[in-house]
């Protein structure tokens, strides 16, 4: 069933071209009838859902930088987001997570010193800082705990 949503969104866009229109509503509403299809509630960890959250919230804030800064900061923050929502995936799977929750610390620091940059460079402003910063405290507490569990856990 996952892999029913990209086929179904390029018939639509096959189709939608052949008419010579695009309409955003009805590749919305396939979207959505896969991702109610694929996402069952409850079915994420809620790390994950709120990287997923963090994530979806700052890109389009990324996206509003100046030129010359969105290809410099712009792709090394969209790159941290992107690669510790892999790695929070792969800690979902894997036994030995302790490493990858290791890596996602560091990857959490780093984003962490850039968004410090981008206030201190007037891209972002305070208010989405704190916000940021409050969402970066909570899932930094998450991966704290999700990782003493699996230490206690591999001890035993």
């Amino acid at each position: 069933m996952r892999f029913a949503f990209p086929f179904a969104i390029l018939r639509l866009l096959r189709f939608t071209a052949i008419q010579g229109t695009c309409d955003t509503r009805s590749v919305a509403r396939e979207f959505e009838k896969w991702n109610a299809a694929t996402m069952k509630p409850g079915e994420e960890l809620p790390v994950i859902r709120e990287w997923y959250e963090l994530t979806t919230w700052l890109l389009p804030k990324i996206s509003k930088f100046p030129r010359d800064q969105k290809f410099l900061l712009g792709d090394r923050l969209q790159s941290l987001l992107l690669d510790v929502l892999d790695l929070l995936i792969e800690a979902k799977f894997r036994r030995d997570r302790i490493g990858v929750l290791d890596q996602i610390n560091v990857q959490l620091e780093k984003l962490r010193f850039l968004l410090r940059l981008c206030h201190d460079l007037g891209l972002l402003q305070s208010k989405a800082i704190g916000d940021c910063t409050q969402r970066l405290l909570q899932i930094g507490t998450q991966i704290g705990g999700w990782r003493r569990a699996s230490e206690s856990r591999e001890r035993t």
